[in-house]
């Protein structure tokens, strides 16, 4: 059978954008459609607004590209076509990201978000309806609020021309992370590279500190991040120095870079024409023009703890170690979230759901960075991995829809009978003057049909409590510090301590 792959899009917007020069756009990706014959994949370009594109597709056209019109119409092209890589082409301003609302209890009021676009599950804008992802994803942005041909040829080029490499190219990383959360970054590298001696810390060093440091092709970076922001940042106390920029990138980052960010927005496309940035390119948008295959990072605040593995961490690690083992940029990220939720459930606290949602890929999803020697042995003897892989993978995603009890806001209840052990966990975290909300994780009947009767009668309960933290220097780092209890009704269970990062 064929390798498919989907290149959508919407022409409406994109010849509002670009004006007549959609029509070079439009050859753009069918020059990619072309060359990727090459590489044994057959790539059709839809674009759901279009009569005559959507016909051919085989599904009814879009007048209207709205975020419900925009999942409804990824899913039938899903259900018609079964394709192996999904390409979202364009930025929000041209395919938009799903507006999630939040469902964790931060600044944040919505989680932009791509992963509605990787599960069969129907529109909506609840993070606890997306627990099962299905689908390889990834989005090749241009430049939101700017139609740049340029651009847009730049990040085809680097499509056309990648080719697999060796384990052993992407062995050697770029890490760097803000001091604080120096043990927890070092645990990053150690499971992923098998080693943490190359990691920088800022403050002491930054992505320029040295020559050559943005050099190698493996990209880990722990740092702060802001809205709206063209830096991450490093943390002392309560001042945070700048530990990269995206003037740091332009010609210092090789060709073939893959990128995972932990950052707070650390993949956040900016409006070139409303941000202020004086027509800067966003750290994300500029890694990809300088000829980074896949950039990961997150919408919005995203959280992870000091000095263990959690939440943000593990999304990047678990990528990265599928990237090193041959897989594509979009298949690493499924399997991501997929790794990612089968640790953190059955029970999904609000900080794991935001945490599932906030994190996507830019970049074409069918690029392999590292080749896989197994895979080439088997395709040689007639084997077709990839179909058997995306079967694989769907019947994971659709088993985790089913046991996964994402937990859901609720009233506020005071937990009175352990009022005293909660007041001592707020003390011994500095926390006494925090917001507090409460969450419930049990299971629906007709949705979590896998879980067990005894788990259904004893629901998990999770609070958090939030607070900033104080700052200096760089207003815009929100620094948020979050603990989050997990108790049933005969007491607590556990609990953690995160860090906005």
């Amino acid at each position: 059978m064929p390798i498919l792959k989907l290149i959508i899009s919407c022409k409406g917007a994109l010849t509002l954008k670009y004006g007549a020069d959609f029509k070079k756009v439009d050859a753009l990706l069918a020059k990619l459609a072309t060359a990727d014959k090459t590489k044994n994949l057959t790539t059709r370009i839809v674009y759901i607004d279009d009569p005559a594109s959507a016909s051919k597709a085989g599904i009814p056209v879009f007048t209207s590209t709205t975020e419900k019109d925009c999942k409804n119409a990824v899913d039938a092209l899903y259900t018609k076509l079964k394709p192996d890589y999904i390409m979202l082409f364009g930025a929000q301003d041209i395919v938009p990201l799903v507006s999630i609302v939040n469902p964790a209890s931060d600044e944040d009021t919505t989680v932009p978000s791509d992963l509605p676009y990787a599960c069969d599950a129907p529109y909506s804008t609840q993070a606890q309806d997306f627990v099962g992802p299905t689908r390889v994803v990834g989005r090749l942005p241009d430049i939101p609020g700017k139609g740049d041909v340029g651009y847009v040829q730049a990040l085809i080029d680097t499509a056309i021309g990648s080719k697999p490499g060796k384990a052993a190219d992407y062995s050697a990383y770029f890490g760097i992370t803000a001091k604080v959360w120096q043990k927890s970054t070092s645990l990053s590298l150690q499971s992923v590279f098998g080693n943490f001696s190359a990691l920088l810390q800022c403050p002491t060093d930054t992505a320029t500190s040295k020559s050559g440091n943005l050099k190698p092709l493996s990209h880990f970076i722990n740092c702060h991040g802001a809205a709206l922001d063209y830096s991450f940042y490093g943390q002392s106390g309560v001042s945070y120095p700048e530990s990269m920029n995206t003037k740091n990138l332009t010609g210092k980052v090789s060709k073939g870079t893959v990128v995972a960010a932990e950052c707070c927005y650390g993949a956040q496309l900016i409006d070139t024409s409303t941000s202020g940035g004086g027509g800067q390119l966003s750290i994300s948008n500029n890694y990809l023009l300088n000829g980074a295959l896949g950039f990961l990072g997150s919408s919005t605040i995203a959280y992870g703890p000091a000095d263990s593995n959690d939440q943000a961490d593990l999304v990047c690690a678990y990528f990265f170690s599928s990237i090193l083992k041959g897989a594509s940029t979009g298949r690493s990220l499924l399997e991501a979230r997929q790794q990612y939720l089968s640790r953190s459930g059955p029970h999904l606290d609000p900080v794991a759901l935001k945490t599932m949602s906030q994190f996507y890929l830019l970049g074409d999803p069918s690029l392999q960075p590292v080749a896989n020697p197994i895979d080439s042995k088997k395709v040689a003897a007639g084997a077709d991995t990839i179909k058997g892989r995306r079967l694989q993978l769907y019947n994971k995603g659709a088993i985790l829809q089913q046991s996964v009890i994402p937990a859901e806001k609720v009233p506020l209840k005071k937990s009175v009978r352990r009022r005293k052990d909660i007041r001592a966990i707020l003390e011994q975290e500095g926390m006494m003057d925090s917001t507090e909300e409460h969450y419930i994780s049990e299971p629906r009947s007709q949705r979590h049909s896998l879980v067990t009767k005894e788990m259904a009668s004893n629901p998990i309960q999770f609070r958090t409590f939030t607070m900033k933290t104080p700052e200096k220097g760089k207003k815009t780092v929100k620094q948020i510090k979050l603990l989050l209890v997990k108790e049933t009704d005969s007491g607590i269970l556990d609990y953690h301590v995160y860090f906005s990062r």
